[in-house]
């Protein structure tokens, strides 16, 4: 391993990314260069996976208000008698979320999104699962939305995230889903998820922290290492314990998960990125390493605790603990190349064998996400939309460059579909009665935007359609009003915008 990879990192991020600077109120845009582009559960509420078949799905109605304060109190409470939290901590989470519910009274426009993150909190503690191990997170992120939404916040228009051929700009793009955010000297990347607040970004922090180590390898005279230790900081002391082992878990509802939950995907990029910061070259402190292996529970314990799947002749990681049965490429890739770049850093013999489980398994699998002309988002699900495809072939660069073999083929593969036009094909009638309806039939190979358009011999346009399709066989429908000679043009355009037109004639008797 050392010989493959002794000085390899993961490339820098293709282009800066948006965060919105809060002070006050006012919301000033600024552009980071080593954070990546939204992917995973950072884009499950803007526009990413909605595309792929996750739906959503918003926090169930909050409980009486006396009852649920009662329980974060004893929640609190117990964890002060076990001692796995100070007096002066707990003085300081009763005060955050006292601030909580007086300023959920006030305020009247974002009102719903503080509530959401109040009945977050009471739910968890309702479940007997707000420990003291926990609490820094929860009660960091309630303070944090108090003051959020507290100062009226005026979102500036998004313009970074793009759309595809006949697909709208994802709703509330225009404005606020999706938005990062970070707060005065921290580092921590907040996301805004509509009707669940702002949430601390797990995958997105860690993705940063990737990509200030992947600045500091590029370009050493000009590295950050004083705010990547900072980052790493202020990440360690949120992280939570689950099943015995370390972990950065989720706060939101989404896709039939019930908070809190974690995730393969940014558990791998977690202990990726405190790998590659402990070498003598970036912030030279193996710390980093103990706290990385005490997050490879995850990849031990099955689901829903942690994202182990033993399957295919190896262990499949799954992007989301909640949900044994969604198998999702990238997050699973990503997963491996975290455990694998630990195992290179550290030696671990237990990360070794977990990445040598999931390369078995990925090895197997991989012909399953191929549709043979563009790749999908999960096992059995839908074609990825042009991100995503873009992000799993980036995974598989990763892989191909560290094991080699198939994830190189893959990698080629998924290259050439962005390249290569869509195949459309007309399979219909050329003929039809006057009155008559005309099946315009036709058959693609990836998921496109096609656009039926059908002219006189003089020009004039008769019909348009346009529509978007997955793989397969299609119709559309017209129905003639005049006899004569027309033509059929069917353009196709892929997510990528390669372009495919089939010409025909059609009489209409």
């Amino acid at each position: 391993m050392a010989a493959v990879l002794g000085a390899m990192a993961l490339a820098a991020p293709a282009s800066a990314s948006r965060v919105l600077e809060y002070h006050y109120g006012k919301l000033t845009p600024r552009e980071v260069a080593e954070l990546p582009p939204p992917s995973g559960p950072e884009a499950a509420l803007s526009g990413g996976e909605q595309a792929c078949g996750a739906k959503p799905a918003q926090p169930p109605p909050r409980a009486r208000v006396s009852a649920a304060g009662a329980t974060v109190a004893r929640a609190i409470a117990k964890a002060r008698r076990r001692g796995t939290i100070t007096a002066a901590e707990a003085a300081s989470y009763r005060r955050t979320y006292a601030a909580a519910r007086r300023t959920r009274k006030r305020i009247r426009r974002y009102r719903g999104e503080l509530s959401s993150v109040i009945a977050v909190l009471e739910g968890i503690a309702r479940r007997g699962r707000l420990t003291g191990g926990r609490m820094p997170a929860l009660f960091l992120q309630l303070r944090r939305n108090t003051q959020f939404w507290s100062g009226h916040p005026r979102f500036p228009a998004r313009t970074d995230i793009p759309s595809e051929p006949c697909s709208p700009r994802p709703p509330g793009t225009s404005g606020k889903a999706g938005s990062r955010i970070v707060f005065g000297k921290s580092k921590l990347v907040f996301q805004y998820y509509p009707g669940s607040g702002l949430q601390i970004q797990p995958l997105a922090n860690f993705g940063l922290a990737n990509g200030l180590v992947s600045h500091c390898r590029h370009e050493p005279t000009d590295c950050d290492r004083t705010g990547l230790r900072k980052l790493l900081s202020e990440l360690i002391a949120i992280r939570s314990s689950r099943g015995g082992f370390t972990t950065w878990e989720y706060w939101f509802y989404f896709g039939g998960g019930t908070p809190p939950w974690t995730s393969g995907l940014s558990q791998g990029t977690a202990i990726q990125a405190f790998a590659r910061a402990s070498e003598p070259s970036i912030l030279n402190d193996r710390s980093y390493l103990t706290i990385a292996r005490r997050a490879l529970g995850a990849f031990q314990k099955r689901p829903p605790v942690g994202v182990r799947l033993r399957v295919d002749g190896g262990s499949h990681y799954l992007i989301y603990s909640f949900a044994p049965g969604e198998r999702v490429l990238n997050g699973f890739l990503q997963a491996i190349t975290g455990l694998y770049d630990y195992a290179r850093v550290s030696g671990n013999r237990t990360a070794r064998t977990l990445y040598r489980r999931g390369d078995r398994a990925a090895r197997n699998e991989l012909h399953r996400f191929d549709t043979g002309a563009w790749s999908r988002y999960s096992e059995g699900g839908e074609e990825s939309s042009l991100g995503y495809h873009e992000l799993v072939t980036g995974f598989l660069g990763d892989l191909c460059k560290r094991l080699h073999g198939r994830y190189c083929t893959y990698r080629d593969r998924f290259r050439r579909y962005a390249t290569s036009p869509p195949r459309l094909r007309y399979r219909g009638r050329r003929s039809v009665a006057r009155g008559g309806a005309l099946a315009l039939r036709f058959s693609v190979d990836k998921v496109s935007c096609v656009t039926a358009r059908i002219t006189t011999a003089s020009g004039r346009r008769a019909y348009r359609r346009r529509v978007k399709v997955s793989r397969g066989a299609h119709s559309l429908t017209w129905h003639p009003r005049r006899r004569g000679a027309y033509t059929l043009t069917l353009t196709g355009l892929d997510p990528a915008k390669n372009r495919a037109t089939v010409t025909r004639k059609l009489t209409v008797r």
